[in-house]
């Protein structure tokens, strides 16, 4: 008993870690963004992996973004985030010129 007890408290642990650490790229990806726009943005970041934190949908709506083409919105983002990208499977952008 006592080791299925300590097997799935160990699980318990392990998950809870994860999800947090998830959460916080979530939360990470957006401080990361908003910084970069000089609190000029909205952005929205959700993980799209099930829960691992490879994939992410982000979205960033700013007035920065005001005359510039789609393809330098983008970069403009990407460039912000270029380190946590490497540890990405995926991303998903949309960028909107307020």
């Amino acid at each position: 008993m006592f080791a299925v007890t300590r097997s799935l408290r160990l699980q318990s642990s392990a998950l809870s870690r994860h999800l947090t650490t998830v959460v916080n790229s979530e939360e990470s990806l957006t401080e990361i963004i908003y910084e970069g726009m000089n609190q000029n943005a909205d952005v929205t970041v959700k993980d799209i992996s099930g829960g691992c934190g490879s994939m992410y949908d982000v979205q960033v709506a700013s007035s920065l973004f005001k005359g510039m083409s789609k393809v330098k919105q983008s970069r403009m983002v990407q460039d912000l985030i270029k380190k946590e990208i490497g540890a990405m499977h995926g991303l998903t952008l949309k960028t909107k010129a307020l």
